[in-house]
């Protein structure tokens, strides 16, 4: 397939690599890099003049030989690459490759009851304490933040708002530790038994201590208005609640869904004797084709999810994770150990994004470390890592379902939050002297893809403007179903046009600011702002949601009144069809227009990014 190449001609020259982390499902090795390179061959720089980039002629996979501390990480004597021409500079495409040890999957059964446990998960959350979950609570918080940034008048103003609110959280949660129960004294234990359970930790009491928090700390917060602080904590519980309501909704819907699929299943066996055969044949094989088809997606998709989100280390399923975190370290410390590497850019999508951001932080985890305990680990140069682009990152929506953990242990508790990485630690972070971060996380996300979404838990526990991820809103060209927008990242101009910029020219890099750099210069690197919500493609998403509540309402409301049943709603429902249909067919010629115009852009206009 490829040619091996020897270590002296392997590295005999400086080159910059990308590394390519996959998603989930049945993924053939290179298959996913290949499709990154095609996209790359049509969204180029300079794409007038393609001499410059090799991009356009026969690709030979490269071999170069595995280290030896790192084969059995790697299970392979070689690791591939694609080498590629820009300028007269060789350019490499890795893949992280880790699919086969998934291989094998669950049973579709086990996954489906795993997913049912999942739904109460929501309400389990909204019924927390407002002490607990803190990072979750943070991350609602930036996220309404956020939105308000871009039309706020003030920004200094708002920043200085959200620290506040921020700093006054952190201080109530490290400052309420449930007091111990005294001992000997009936009336006192019931009195503080009472107290931990309808008060310690509430809301009630967080709004009882911002103001006097910000009394004790008058000169840091000088500038405060304890009303709009106290205001600002109200919005931010509502925005909370409001989420947490919404996310339950959307699972009841589901979970409706699955209900009348059931019901429809079990009308058409119960009516089978009723039925002409060939109607029976036609039905029945409808329902296996849709059975067989979600019972692939359970056990080869959803089966990977749930293998990667096994945190205990008593289950078994444990075991597959840290196979896939050890791997994916081993393809990162190849590239980075290798002196004529100069740049490194990461590339995940969907779950490869989560598998990245988890491989980032066990590297910087294991070089903080390697220095404080003075072990004979070869440096590994990280700051080699200067940008992390992801593609429809489950990153997020992972963290809400399975990593928003709570015990009875305060101790416990603080101790899972504290140890989590952010933007702020290593390696996403510079040194402790430096303001300026030193990973630039660009996150592309599409409303139509519901797997994907903006991401506010990664941002740097110390609230810091810039010291957040780069989200940017796309609408891809595919009709806006889950799954072709979920794969459409790789058609998409403006994401190919920036991972272009990103690794072929070094553009939006934080390494490359002045040692002084003001927070206006680190912000006019950021990408995100400059893009418009796809606000049409949640009107669709609403509409559809509607429909299985409508099918709910029409079977009770004929059952209590038989006169309802009969063609009128046949042909109102199917009026309702069609206007599905319409909203669908006009937010794709939406996102057709706009990939049209991106690609004119992008072919009169070297700095794609800038004009998009």
């Amino acid at each position: 397939m490829g040619t091996q190449a020897s270590p002296d001609k392997a590295r005999q020259k400086p080159y910059v690599a990308l590394v390519y982390f996959h998603g989930i499902g049945q993924q053939r090795r290179y298959e996913e890099v290949s499709r990154l390179i095609d996209g790359l061959n049509r969204y180029a720089p300079e794409t007038k003049d393609k001499n410059d980039i090799s991009l356009n002629q026969e690709h030979v996979l490269q071999f170069e030989p595995t280290r030896p501390d790192l084969e059995e990480s790697l299970g392979r004597p070689a690791v591939g690459y694609v080498p590629l021409l820009y300028k007269g500079k060789e350019y490499r495409l890795y893949e992280a490759y880790y699919a086969d040890l998934f291989a094998g999957g669950l049973r579709p059964t086990e996954v489906f009851f795993w997913l049912l446990k999942l739904s109460i998960r929501p309400v389990k959350i909204l019924l927390t304490r407002w002490r607990e979950l803190p990072g979750l609570r943070r991350a609602v918080l930036l996220g309404d933040w956020v939105r308000r940034r871009k039309n706020a008048s003030d920004r200094n103003s708002l920043d200085r708002e959200v620290d506040q609110l921020l700093s006054g959280y952190d201080d109530f949660v490290k400052s309420h530790e449930p007091a111990p129960y005294s001992e000997g004294n009936i009336r006192q234990d019931i009195r503080s038994f009472l107290k931990r359970f309808f008060s310690e930790g509430r809301y009630g009491q967080f709004s009882k201590h911002l103001p006097q928090y910000l009394k004790n700390h008058a000169g840091k917060n000088k500038n405060s208005n304890s009303k709009q602080v106290r205001n600002n904590a109200r919005r931010w519980r509502w925005q909370f609640v409001r989420v947490q309501r919404t996310i339950i909704l959307l699972v009841l819907t589901a979970l409706l869904s699955i209900g009348l699929a059931l019901l429809g299943v079990g009308t058409f066996v119960s009516r089978i004797p009723a039925r002409p055969f060939l109607e029976n044949v036609l039905i029945g094989g409808i329902i296996l084709l849709l059975l067989w088809g979600i019972r692939a997606f359970l056990r080869n998709y959803v089966g990977d999810l749930y293998f990667w989100t096994s945190y205990e280390e008593t289950s078994e399923k444990y075991r597959k994770r840290e196979a896939v975190v050890s791997r994916c370290m081993g393809y990162l410390k190849h590239v980075l150990l290798d002196s004529n590497c100069d740049r490194i850019v990461l590339v995940g999508h969907s779950m490869g994004t989560t598998v990245a951001h988890a491989t980032l932080q066990r590297l910087g985890r294991a070089q903080a470390n390697s220095k404080s305990n003075g072990t004979s680990q070869k440096k590994l140069r990280l700051e080699k890592i200067q940008h992390l682009v992801t593609l429809a990152s489950v990153i997020d929506k992972v963290y809400y379902l399975f990593e928003t953990v709570t015990s009875k242990s305060y101790t416990f508790n603080r101790i899972i939050e504290t140890t989590r990485g952010d933007l702020g630690t290593p390696p996403f972070a510079g040194p402790k002297t430096s303001p300026i971060p030193r990973i630039h996380w660009i996150n592309f996300w599409d409303r139509a893809d519901v797997a994907s979404s903006a991401l506010y838990t990664p941002a740097n526990y110390e609230f810091k403007p810039h010291y957040v991820v780069d989200n940017f809103e796309v609408a891809g060209s595919c009709f806006p179903d889950p799954s072709s927008a979920h794969l459409d990242y790789f058609n998409n101009p403006i994401v190919l046009g920036a991972i272009s910029e990103v690794f072929f020219d070094n553009k939006y890099s934080f390494v490359d600011l002045p040692e002084g750099a003001t927070e206006m210069q680190i912000q006019e690197l950021f990408i995100g702002g400059q893009e418009k919500q796809h606000r049409f493609t949640n009107v669709f998403q609403s509409v559809v949601s509607l429909t299985p509540w409508l099918i709910l309402f029409y079977g009770i409301a004929s059952y209590f009144i038989p006169t309802i049943a009969g063609i009128p709603f046949f042909t109102a429902f199917g009026l309702y069809i069609l206007a599905i249909a319409f909203l669908g067919l006009s937010d794709w010629a939406f996102r057709y227009w706009r990939k049209r115009l991106a690609e004119s852009r992008s072919e009169s206009e070297p700095d794609l990014m800038r004009k998009a």
